[in-house]
């Protein structure tokens, strides 16, 4: 475990941070990925605090993804160790999204159609993150194959593609489950 005794270091006010003994630009990518790492998961905490309390199985992979968002920073930020480092994203980690995604799915309705952003302040909130994520995902694919001396797991990429699919089933099984109706793109 982490352990946080003081918040303020007064290191990082140059506009470097330090990993380990490292010193990192507060301008590298990997600030850059992981602020929005750290938007994502504010993002699923406030959707945690719309949700229903007895939605168990909901919630419980909500904060599991939370969890994972941790794992996924440590990782990124020792991308350019990865031989000396564990990958903390494996198979694993996609198989867990594919099943949640199968799992709320089959519970849906077919669609013929977009679906509009919206309904309820929980499935409004995952469409939101479902969007953070889709940049997420597009930006570390740009960062990748812009950098060559940034590398990463691509099962972290595979995870975020995956990631923002299950935010969408679950934006449309939350309304579904509360009775809220989807409103659906008319051409």
């Amino acid at each position: 475990m982490v352990r946080l005794d003081k918040i303020t270091t007064k290191k990082g006010d140059s506009g470097n941070s330090y990993f380990g003994k490292t010193k990192i630009s507060k301008k590298s990518k990997i600030f850059y990925i992981l602020g929005e790492f750290d938007e994502l998961n504010s993002s699923i905490g406030v959707v945690l605090s719309f949700s229903d309390k007895t939605s168990n199985n909901f919630n419980k992979t909500l904060k599991n993804i939370q969890n994972k968002l941790f794992n996924i920073g440590a990782e990124v930020l020792t991308c350019n160790n990865l031989s000396k480092f564990n990958k903390k994203i494996t198979k694993k980690e996609i198989i867990y999204l594919e099943e949640k995604l199968s799992y709320f799915n089959k519970k849906l309705p077919q669609i013929d159609s977009f679906v509009l952003p919206g309904g309820s302040k929980v499935s409004s909130t995952l469409h939101i993150a479902r969007a953070i994520t889709r940049r997420i995902e597009r930006n570390l694919v740009k960062i990748v194959s812009n950098t060559n001396n940034f590398r990463v797991n691509k099962n972290i990429i595979i995870y975020f593609n995956r990631l923002s699919d299950l935010f969408f089933v679950m934006a449309r099984f939350y309304n579904f489950k509360k009775k809220v109706k989807e409103d659906l793109w008319i051409p």
